[in-house]
């Protein structure tokens, strides 16, 4: 279909200004470029609007609330993956969608980059019933479901089909007791079946079993380190001892409570590894 005269205009007029960056190359005025950039898209905006078309388009390279300013000198592109708050992180969602500013979150007058929010900011939006929780909260949602370690048959939790994340976890404000709000939760569904004491022993337990197995890769870490590196035995050790710490941290940071026999499963597969370490790498005389 061929457009009307007012929506060519519009169409031609945004491909002007983006020839334009392109022929002078926009990398040596930054400021000018996005300008260019941003009349490009209010022009295809219009054009859209003229044709009577809802066309999506990625606005997350254009100035934006402080971009416009200072940080779009040097920060061009903000589409690499980051971890923020040690969980995965896109900056287009957050400039675009969510509307927000560099000054946001970033505080300029304390240091270059400086982060200026805690993690409640970030809950204020993430943290409500239609969110896909594991995009921050992966290793917890693994071990629900029993997954995602290599050498580990899967082993899900009986949990996993019946209680979603928001079936425990009902109370996100900063100070909640999260093991508390379970507890109460599973009281409240399980009370003839005394889930509570059950609860209970799983803590215990979990305390007990990363205790145990923090010293178990200590020893298994420090002989290691005392070890010959080039022997022949060293380097298939040392790729087990990588995978036991890593799994340990796993563990440890996806909560034994979520799944205990996944719990154990691990913390066995984790004794063997720093058992066969153990036997090979012999202590120095």
């Amino acid at each position: 279909k061929k457009a009307s005269p007012e929506v060519a205009l519009w169409l031609r007029s945004a491909r002007g200004d983006v020839d334009r960056i392109k022929a002078a190359n926009g990398v040596h005025n930054i400021i000018f470029a996005q300008s260019l950039f941003a009349s490009a898209q209010s022009q295809l905006d219009n054009a859209a609007v003229a044709a009577g078309v809802v066309v999506e388009m990625d606005r997350s390279f254009l100035p934006h609330g402080s971009q416009a300013g200072d940080c779009a000198r040097c920060h061009v592109s903000v589409d690499q993956p980051l971890q923020f708050f040690g969980l995965p992180f896109s900056h287009p969602p957050h400039l675009g969608k969510a509307d927000l500013a560099c000054d946001d979150c970033h505080d300029r007058s304390r240091a270059h980059g400086s982060i200026s929010i805690d993690t409640k900011f970030c809950t204020e939006c993430h943290h409500n019933e239609d969110e896909d929780c594991s995009k921050c909260h992966q290793d917890e949602v693994s071990m629900m479901a029993g997954v995602g370690l290599d050498g580990l048959k899967p082993l899900p939790s009986p949990k996993n089909d019946q209680a979603p994340c928001i079936g425990c976890h009902t109370d996100f404000d900063e100070g909640v007791d999260q093991v508390a709000l379970a507890r109460d939760m599973c009281v409240d569904c399980h009370e003839e079946e005394k889930y509570g004491p059950m609860l209970d022993r799983w803590l215990d337990e979990e305390r007990k079993l990363y205790s145990e197995l923090g010293k178990l890769v200590a020893a298994m870490e420090v002989r290691l380190a005392c070890a010959p590196r080039d022997s022949q035995s060293y380097p298939r050790a040392r790729k087990r001892a990588l995978r036991a710490r890593e799994r340990l941290e796993i563990l440890r940071k996806s909560r034994f409570i979520h799944n205990p026999e996944r719990g154990r499963q691990i913390a066995q597969a984790i004794r063997l590894a720093v058992k066969e370490i153990l036997a090979t790498i012999k202590q120095p005389k």
